[in-house]
């Protein structure tokens, strides 16, 4: 998520320079700023109005009962020789 908000802000900075580069007004470029700054601030509403994922914190032992300390036959399991 951070990682996605800087290549945003570099995005928009390399866009500054560009427009103007190419000789823009000021004028557009505040427009085009608060634009930018008006589908942040919307973003962060949607995201809080989301509901988040609870997790599930897992509990108990990490191996299963069962026992794997010992590995089966080739016979228990219905190999033959």
């Amino acid at each position: 998520m951070v990682k996605a908000a800087l290549m945003r802000s570099q995005k928009r900075k390399s866009a500054g320079r560009e427009r103007r580069r190419k000789g823009m007004g000021e004028q557009a470029i505040q427009h085009r700023r608060s634009y930018a700054l008006e589908a942040e601030r919307k973003m962060g509403e949607i995201l809080l109005a989301t509901e988040r994922a609870k997790g599930e914190l897992k509990r108990g032992p990490v191996v299963m009962s069962r026992n794997h300390g010992e590995s089966p036959t080739l016979s228990a399991l219905g190999f033959q020789a």
